[in-house]
């Protein structure tokens, strides 16, 4: 769903009378959804490994993630659409009834994330299984999106804009008034969302 506010429209309204230092105005919002098909999907995987040893944690991490990026090439994700998201690797340490916290080493948590761009969503399901088989513990974000947003804003900014004169025109009949240009306009309010 792509959604468009055009927050402030001001039209002259009526003829000006000269002792007036501000002219009247009309002043209408208008809004307009389109709702569009994703044409691509980008999902975020993760590898959480965790040992004692760290060289152990981070070898585990580093054999998963090789098969998870193999497994996503076989299910027809380009290799340019695959990129390492963030990388971490941080000690735990071990609960002390004292301080809150221990001074010995629970374990290591070494954790990396892929993001993955996938041109044909109708494969969404198919690839996401095969991720996980791979070795993905964590799904962080999952994101359908359209690759021509730019077209799709600016169809909603006009539908938008059409509202808000024909809401102004209404207004200013009922007062006996014609609109006149716009004075000002103020766009605000544009998202996206998958619905």
């Amino acid at each position: 769903m792509l959604s468009m506010t055009i927050l402030t429209l001001c039209l002259a309204a009526g003829p000006q009378e000269k002792y007036m230092t501000e002219p009247r105005t009309i002043t209408v919002s208008g809004e307009a959804e389109l709702k569009v098909a994703p044409d691509e999907v980008t999902i975020t995987v993760g590898v959480d490994s965790r040992d004692k040893d760290l060289s152990k944690a981070k070898k585990d991490n580093d054999e998963r993630i090789k098969r998870i990026i193999a497994a996503a090439k076989n299910s027809g994700v380009e290799e340019r659409r695959i990129a390492t998201d963030r990388i971490s690797i941080e000690p735990h340490y071990e609960s002390s009834s004292y301080s809150g916290r221990g001074t010995s080493i629970e374990h290591y948590a070494v954790q990396r994330n892929l993001q993955l761009t996938l041109r044909e969503v109708a494969r969404f399901d198919a690839v996401l299984s095969a991720l996980v088989e791979a070795g993905a513990n964590v799904v962080h974000d999952v994101q359908f999106t359209t690759t021509e947003l730019r077209k799709h804003r600016d169809q909603a900014r006009e539908l938008a804009m059409k509202a808000a004169g024909e809401k102004a025109a209404a207004l200013a009949k009922t007062m006996g008034m014609k609109p006149g240009k716009p004075r000002s306009i103020t766009e605000g309010g544009g998202s996206w969302w998958a619905s």
